[in-house]
């Protein structure tokens, strides 16, 4: 080749075949900037945020793999992302787990919190 030119390429997991059971029992094809976007909210605060979550977002996406079933709960994808999470950033976790329950006093925190 007299090009000289050298090239990279970043490839990701295709989850296309996985659907996304929502809380509302309707099934949505899943969606990697759905999954980014959540992530996203829970490092608003912190600096360099892409860098932290586009690694959440592939460790989750590995994880989902992990699984190896065509139809998961949206539920059951939360619990992955706040058990990574819990391990990458613990505001990010905090921010994370009040976007996704409805905690109205600290003791129900406490009690989400006891869980992980």
């Amino acid at each position: 080749m007299s090009c000289r030119e050298s090239f990279t390429t970043y490839e990701t997991a295709d989850l296309g075949f996985i659907t996304i059971c929502k809380a509302s029992g309707k099934p949505q094809p899943y969606s990697r900037a759905t999954l980014f976007a959540s992530v996203f909210e829970a490092f608003l605060l912190t600096p360099q945020k892409q860098i932290e979550v586009d690694a959440v977002t592939d460790t989750v996406e590995a994880k989902l793999l992990d699984l190896q079933q065509p139809t998961i709960t949206s539920s059951e994808v939360a619990e992955v992302v706040l058990q990574t999470l819990k391990h990458y950033n613990t505001s990010a976790f905090i921010r994370y787990l009040s976007n996704q329950t409805d905690l109205v006093n600290e003791a129900q925190l406490r009690k989400e919190l006891k869980k992980y």
